[in-house]
């Protein structure tokens, strides 16, 4: 199934535009904030620690941009998203607005996935952070689960 909509240039261009990059900024800045405060008041302003912020702030970045992506793959399957919904009107739907097919949005939305959980194992050996992946494990639970199996949406379990 593939979307109409507006041309919007280059492919790498829809899937960027796909991932929803306004609504990272807050997400980001948040990782970058506490790294900041972090190194300020234990690790101090060192590449090792400039290095975790800078891989932390990619990785929140990874994860809510998969987020969003597969937020809208579920809503279409599950008939939330259609043209002329709120979500296709007050912005470029992945799918309705950006053209991409169903199967081109869920393999982007599992790609960043994979790519933040990279990024988790990275930290987990480089650092020796052992608990990093049971924390990954229980995000990336409730990442699916927000608009895929579960639908925590649905339930009023999620955002408004």
């Amino acid at each position: 199934m593939t979307g109409g909509g507006r041309s919007t240039g280059s492919e790498l261009r829809r899937y960027l535009l796909a991932t929803r990059p306004y609504s990272l900024l807050n997400s980001v800045a948040r990782a970058v904030v506490g790294g900041v405060m972090a190194m300020s008041y234990y690790a101090g302003f060192r590449p090792l620690p400039i290095a975790l912020t800078a891989l932390v702030a990619l990785g929140v970045a990874a994860f809510q941009a998969s987020e969003n992506v597969l937020n809208d793959y579920y809503d279409v399957k599950k008939g939330v998203d259609a043209p002329g919904a709120p979500a296709t009107l007050h912005r470029l739907h992945s799918v309705y607005g950006l053209g991409l097919s169903l199967r081109q949005v869920r393999d982007l939305g599992i790609s960043l996935l994979a790519f933040g959980v990279a990024l988790v194992i990275i930290a987990t050996v480089a650092l020796d952070r052992p608990l990093l992946p049971l924390i990954l494990a229980v995000g990336a639970l409730l990442l699916i689960s927000y608009t895929g199996p579960g639908g925590l949406k649905y339930r009023g379990l999620g955002e408004g």
